[in-house]
């Protein structure tokens, strides 16, 4: 087996959903830097829009199986007794804007109060669908997050650095013959090769 990646978003963007709070900066996923994308919600808006990270410039070679895939996320929250931010939905996308297969979001754990990575999906697992090269090399390729943040009072500020995907694929083999004699014994032609790959 091989690996792609791990590679950052070459696209970072906001994906609306009518009553949840927005991602400002979401361009900022594209880099593992100190700017981030960041949601502030209110007491009506307890989850975000979609934060979605696409156009990973895989390359795959053509005819490979695609065996799993891996995405790492970098993200904080504030946080005390009342008020914290966890998964609420976390997709890989096919088509950059809607999402497929299985919802790997960790709906249990709080996001911490300094920055770290939490992990999904791994080198033997495909998220509940098919993955072709083609649409894993697509720029329309990758994954979406919403956070719920829960709090009263004041406003639940999320902060994501950036994602990472890493996929796992076996390659395709060819068969090749390679022959180097050819004769005739009782009247049938054999041939001998000389490797088989």
């Amino acid at each position: 087996m091989a690996t792609a990646g791990p590679s950052l978003p070459g696209i970072g963007e906001d994906v609306y959903v009518a009553g949840s709070a927005p991602w400002t900066n979401p361009t900022y996923i594209q880099a593992d830097d100190t700017s981030r994308a960041t949601s502030s919600a209110t007491d009506e808006q307890n989850y975000t829009e979609w934060l979605a990270g696409t156009n990973y410039g895989f390359a795959i070679p053509s005819g490979a199986t695609i065996n799993g895939i891996a995405l790492s996320i970098q993200r904080y929250a504030n946080k005390n007794a009342t008020q914290f931010t966890k998964d609420y939905q976390l997709y890989l996308t096919k088509s950059g804007t809607t999402t497929v297969g299985s919802n790997k979001a960790d709906t249990v754990t709080k996001w911490p109060t300094s920055e770290a990575a939490a992990s999904y999906g791994g080198a033997a697992d495909l998220w509940g669908t098919t993955w072709t090269v083609a649409e894993i090399n697509a720029a329309t390729f990758g994954a979406m997050l919403r956070a719920n943040q829960e709090g009263t009072g004041s406003s639940v500020i999320s902060y994501v650095d950036c994602y990472t995907v890493t996929i796992t694929y076996t390659a395709a083999s060819g068969v090749k013959f390679c022959a180097v004699a050819c004769s005739k014994i009782n009247g049938v032609t054999v041939l001998k090769f000389d490797g088989v790959t």
